[in-house]
């Protein structure tokens, strides 16, 4: 074999592993590309599933979200419905009475009479009567079907006072939930939730004064006839511990109110023992005994 043949042998040999070496290459480069083809597969079903993972988180989070919105309205509404439950309703008296009630099933707490407003002139404002001394102006708890009841009356810019302005009033006062939330309701209207602290108390134009003399006698004089229109005996010994007064200041009143001529029936030591009136003709009563 001569040089040229060696030469020849030489570079087929050469050529055929080139060949391999570039098979081997492109089949290693396919082998990589269906690698790489399938880690991108991979990663797409990864994300796909990642995505949809997310979006059941947020589903599930917004469905959370909208439960507690919803079980936190139901409370709310709830102890608005239990609020509304304590009620306001005025008498007329001798005096305008406010009477507020608890007909929830929970004791409510510091009840305060807050403002009345007579409709028919706003400008009159508002204080407790005489009896609220006794009463007291805020009730430190009010059980469930109990009453906290205020006398009011109402002064002028002059100084002048009216048991009664009007017939319709604006009435609002605030009480304490047993969660210790504090509400306050203007007449039948929504309670609304306020601050947790009780109200400041009465200014001193509305805090209660001592009973005058003319006071009790009208006291006394209101419930003589409230009685004797429902036909109720008057056991007078005990008219001092009724109206919560002083038994002595209620004698002189009565004392008076006979040397006025509107009560009869004194016996000869001056002490009342039956009440007849307060004008002529009223149904004579002796220590709660009818005659």
């Amino acid at each position: 074999m001569d040089k040229g043949d060696i030469a020849a042998w030489v570079a087929a040999l050469i050529a055929m592993g080139a060949a391999w070496i570039a098979m081997h290459n492109a089949n290693s480069a396919r082998t990589q590309a269906g690698a790489a083809l399938k880690q991108a597969a991979e990663a797409e079903k990864a994300r796909v599933a990642a995505e949809e993972s997310a979006a059941e988180a947020r589903k599930a989070n917004e469905f959370a979200r909208e439960k507690d919105a919803r079980e936190q309205a139901e409370r709310a509404a709830a102890e608005v419905a239990e609020a509304s439950k304590v009620r306001v309703e005025l008498r007329a008296r001798s005096s305008l009475w406010v009477e507020v009630t608890n007909h929830g099933a929970q004791t409510v707490f510091d009840l305060a009479l807050n403002k009345v407003v007579p409709s028919a002139d706003p400008s009159w404002r508002w204080k407790f009567g005489s009896r609220a001394v006794r009463l007291g102006e805020i009730a430190p708890a009010l059980q469930p079907e109990e009453t906290k009841k205020w006398p009011v009356l109402f002064v002028s810019d002059t100084d002048e006072q009216k048991r009664f302005v009007g017939d319709s009033y604006d009435v609002t006062y605030s009480f304490t939930d047993g969660n210790g939330q504090r509400w306050r309701r203007s007449g039948d209207g929504a309670p609304e939730r306020v601050a947790d602290a009780v109200d400041s108390p009465p200014d001193k134009s509305q805090a209660p004064t001592a009973p005058t003399e003319d006071d009790i006698k009208f006291q006394l004089l209101d419930l003589i006839v409230e009685r004797d229109h429902n036909h109720i005996p008057i056991d007078v010994p005990l008219l001092h511990e009724e109206l919560g007064l002083d038994e002595v200041l209620v004698q002189q009143c009565l004392d008076h109110l006979h040397e006025e001529g509107l009560i009869r029936a004194m016996r000869g030591d001056d002490h009342v023992v039956a009440i007849e009136g307060p004008t002529p003709g009223g149904v004579r009563l002796v220590e709660g005994r009818e005659l």
